[in-house]
């Protein structure tokens, strides 16, 4: 009897404090059916993507440097050769945590990322629902998860879409912070330190945060409730769990914080021929795919003209601030990715494809809000109310049947990324257990999944293909090859350029099972 009475005590001082964040997250009994059914799809789509890369084992150059980082974190000592400062550490931490109770598993690495993946379609529902009715914001939501690129890189632990999850859930709470429960600062500022720190570039996000606090007009608002003070200090905690062992890096390895953000090469592969409108002149595929992409590229071009005309003539009271905010994102990643960071990669269009689709759906809302008015009112007699309906409807029909044209055709076609180059590494990875002893040192192009597949191997970084760009750069090779002791050379898709001018390489394993080819070389 005691112990029940403990638990009923307990209960009723649980309840106020879940009730106060909670409150005004989700305002109508239409918010709430909307919502629980985008959570049964936006669980299926991320339990679909994670069935799809767990079952080939898919990993990436930089979700197999997470998990190797995520490994040394968690204290298994085969990882130190593996440490990479530059990655950010949310990821890698929150996988160490699970890594601790498991062991290194590629699994754990998936599950977060499906979740990461989940959580993402969630906060854009939250932040769209702010400026449009909540079956605008659904489909907005939906759209973002199946968009070509967003599903592609998704669920394999890369940091875009799981950087945009942080940043939309920080940007969503901030917002209803502001406009109904001042309380979700507690959340809204510790997530908006959590951003770079899971995705550098979306670091950009805290701009967009001020933009919206401008635009809204709560910058002094903000100031005055004790939330702000109480979340600032939340945010240093969360500083301090997440990145306490990455910021230290520097300082116990005696060097500059500098070494923590990577910069872009020089040269790379990854440049285009159309400079920086490579991300304009493909957008509408970043969108959608075929029409549902033409058509969303177009809606994102009325909303961010109305929006800048609506500006220019300090219409504030009559725009959505929170499309403000968005239109800022959207410029902020766009200019940064066009012009900033020289990487001529559909990837980085992730980070992005967010506020332009939910700006894409805005567009359409204002264009529907008359209808929506006379249909709320119950004006003008019945047949405008009838005709309104039937606009409505035909509109929204439209739009969903053009998104699950898109989004079926995403889902079916699109493959799960480097799956057969990993194959390939595992199969060279065996083979080297067999025949080699872990006291030779071994170098390879794909580094990473040696170091994650095969911890117990010394393993440095042999050059990229792009990087052996004449015969000096070979030759230069060769020599540090012979200097080093380098035993083997695990090397993927070698060039015949490499095949011919590397005689001292002598290929003893070759991966042919796999669509890419992975070749094993002794240094002779």
């Amino acid at each position: 009897m005691t112990q029940v009475l403990e638990e009923r005590n307990i209960e009723r001082f649980e309840r106020p404090l879940i009730s106060k964040i909670s409150k005004g997250i989700l305002q109508s009994k239409l918010e709430l059916f909307i919502f629980c059914i985008l959570v049964i799809f936006a669980s299926a789509i991320a339990a679909f993507k994670f069935e799809e890369v767990s079952r080939v084992f898919s990993l990436e150059w930089d979700s197999a440097s997470f998990l190797t980082n995520a490994g040394v974190y968690a204290g298994f000592n085969q990882y130190q050769q593996a440490l990479d400062p530059t990655r950010p550490p949310v990821i890698p931490f929150t996988l160490s945590l699970i890594f601790r109770v498991t062991g290194p598993l590629v699994t754990d690495g998936y599950i977060l990322s499906s979740v990461f993946y989940f959580l993402s379609i969630i906060g854009c529902f939250l932040i769209a629902k702010e400026m449009m009715n909540p079956i605008l914001a659904a489909l907005a939501s939906l759209s973002f998860g199946l968009d070509p690129y967003v599903f592609q890189w998704s669920g394999i632990m890369l940091s875009d879409t799981e950087g945009v999850a942080v940043a939309s859930l920080a940007l969503a709470t901030l917002i209803i912070a502001t406009k109904r429960n001042k309380k979700l600062l507690l959340i809204s500022l510790p997530l908006l330190i959590l951003t770079p720190l899971t995705r550098y570039s979306l670091g950009l996000i805290i701009l967009v945060a001020i933009v919206y606090l401008i635009s809204a007009r709560k910058n002094d608002w903000i100031f005055d409730h004790y939330e702000f003070y109480y979340g600032f200090g939340l945010s240093l905690v969360a500083f301090l769990i997440f990145g306490g062992q990455w910021i230290s890096y520097p300082f116990v390895h005696r060097t500059t914080v500098s070494v923590l953000f990577p910069k872009p090469d020089a040269v790379n592969p990854f440049h285009s021929v159309l400079g920086p409108w490579f991300y304009a002149v493909n957008f509408p595929h970043e969108l959608g795919l075929g029409f549902y992409g033409d058509l969303l590229a177009l809606l994102f071009g009325i909303s961010a003209i109305y929006i800048v005309l609506k500006l220019s003539r300090r219409s504030l009271q009559k725009i959505s601030p929170v499309a403000v905010a968005l239109l800022a994102w959207f410029l902020l990643m766009f200019a940064y990715y066009s012009f900033g960071w020289p990487y001529a990669d559909l990837r980085y269009s992730i980070e992005f494809a967010m506020p332009a689709i939910i700006l894409a759906y805005y567009s359409l809302s204002l264009i529907l809000s008359r209808f929506e008015y006379r249909i709320s009112r119950g004006v003008n007699g019945k047949l405008p109310i009838f005709l309104s309906i039937l606009v409505l409807a035909v509109v929204l029909s439209a739009m969903a049947f053009a998104f699950y044209q898109s989004g079926y055709s995403v889902a079916t076609s699109t493959q799960p990324m480097e799956a057969g180059l990993n194959g390939g590494v595992k199969l060279a990875v065996t083979w080297l257990q067999a025949h080699v002893p872990t006291s030779d040192k071994i170098e390879s192009n794909w580094y990473t999944l040696i170091w994650w597949y095969a911890p117990l191997y010394n393993t440095t970084a042999a050059p990229l293909d792009y990087q052996l760009t004449n015969l000096v750069s070979y030759q230069s090779w060769q020599s540090n090859l012979i200097s080093n002791k380098i035993a083997y050379v695990v090397y993927v898709d070698p060039s015949q350029q490499l095949l011919q001018r590397m005689l001292i390489l002598t290929p003893v394993f070759n991966s042919t099972s796999s669509s890419a080819e992975v070749v094993v070389f002794r240094v002779s």
